[in-house]
């Protein structure tokens, strides 16, 4: 199960059809992404960017930035412009 973190899925098509598919962990942050958000490191409102544990950059749209913002507040803490994962911050203690 630890490779399913590493796995990036490339696909032709419309990803509307694969995202009606997933359930609340994916979000799709751009037009052309769509992350498990169990899977993200970090995520910077100010840059527009995610940043995924296994190392993949993601754009966040204009357009999704208010609404991931809205996912973030109530699923992890903020820390300035960037937020990390509750329980990510508690293991590293």
């Amino acid at each position: 199960m630890k490779d399913a973190k590493k796995r990036v899925v490339e696909l032709t098509g419309h990803l509307k059809s694969v995202e009606v598919q997933l359930d609340y962990r994916f979000y799709r942050c751009h037009r052309s992404y769509i992350v498990n958000t169990d899977n993200i490191k970090e995520v910077n409102f100010q840059k527009l960017t995610i940043y995924m544990e296994n190392g993949e950059i993601c754009p966040i749209s204009v357009r999704a930035k208010t609404s991931l913002k809205k996912y973030y507040n109530e699923h992890l803490i903020s820390i300035g412009n960037t937020v990390t994962r509750i329980s990510k911050k508690c293991n590293n203690e």
